[in-house]
């Protein structure tokens, strides 16, 4: 996964970052409760950023206090308890991970990816049985972008729009009732989508001249200018988008993540600071 979408963490409120923390939390006890212990090693920012945002359009989920099983001398820390938001996230997490191994392997032709994407076999079948719309739209959008990727386009715009449209076809099969919420969820998905596609293509832009990886960005010979061109204007559909929801969970977080969080990243990932857009701030 990316893990591109996340707070700027100094600007949240601390009832906010405690909220935040227990929707990271409770994702990754989805994942192990629904898929197995081992799937909590691809818990992603970007999926807790889609369970959130599935779990905008309800009443805020009960919050129960719990171990973390890997860090279990530590005090019990709130996480989100079962909820069909957080179900529909893990299940989208899942596949969206193996698919994305199966891509690395058959690009990189290395071990590891292939070993992941093995592992998750199973699991990723299990959640496709609940979830067939999210995987028909992950199976479909890879396809496209693979085939993109081995044309070498020189149009951007194709292989943004196929990770897009791929992401509002994943946000789809969300379990929100309300019509209007949907399509706003739908939305802001597919915009996120686009940015996180250019900010990754940028980020790796440098990595990937070196081993000759497709990368829209070097095929194409743009510039930062163009870059933050893209980022900025996915980032302004996106909230235009978003600002059709009235969240009643996870307002302050969404809120941040909107107007602040993707802004500084955007910012730090133009400044020329290399690959470090998924892990720092």
């Amino acid at each position: 996964m990316f893990g591109y979408i996340k707070p700027l963490e100094c600007e949240l409120k601390v009832k906010d970052k405690a909220l935040y923390d227990a929707a990271y939390c409770g994702l990754c006890r989805t994942l192990g409760k629904e898929f197995g212990q081992t799937a909590r090693a691809v818990l992603s920012f970007d999926c807790t950023f889609i369970a959130m945002l599935a779990a905008s359009a309800s009443d805020m989920p009960k919050i129960d206090s719990r171990r973390c099983a890997y860090k279990t001398f530590r005090k019990k820390r709130p996480c989100v308890a079962e909820c069909a938001a957080f179900e529909f996230a893990a299940a989208a997490n899942i596949i969206l991970a193996r698919y994305k191994l199966l891509d690395d392997k058959n690009d990189e032709k290395r071990l590891l990816p292939a070993v992941g994407a093995a592992i998750l076999k199973g699991k990723a079948e299990n959640a496709a049985k609940k979830y067939p719309g999210v995987e028909m739209a992950v199976k479909k959008g890879i396809g496209e972008i693979s085939d993109i990727e081995r044309e070498k386009c020189t149009d951007i715009d194709k292989p943004c729009d196929a990770f897009a449209r791929l992401m509002r076809n994943v946000a789809a099969s969300a379990p929100v009732e309300d019509e209007g919420s949907l399509c706003a969820i739908k939305e802001v998905a597919y915009h996120m989508g686009r940015w996180v596609y250019v900010a990754d293509a940028w980020d790796d832009i440098e990595k990937d001249k070196k081993s000759g990886a497709y990368n829209p960005f070097a095929t194409a010979g743009v510039d930062s200018a163009r870059a933050e061109f893209l980022m900025n204007i996915s980032l302004n559909e996106a909230q235009k988008a978003y600002d059709l929801l009235e969240p009643n969970a996870f307002r302050g977080v969404l809120d941040n993540i909107m107007y602040i969080g993707c802004r500084r990243r955007s910012e730090r990932l133009l400044g020329g600071k290399g690959t470090e857009g998924r892990n720092n701030e």
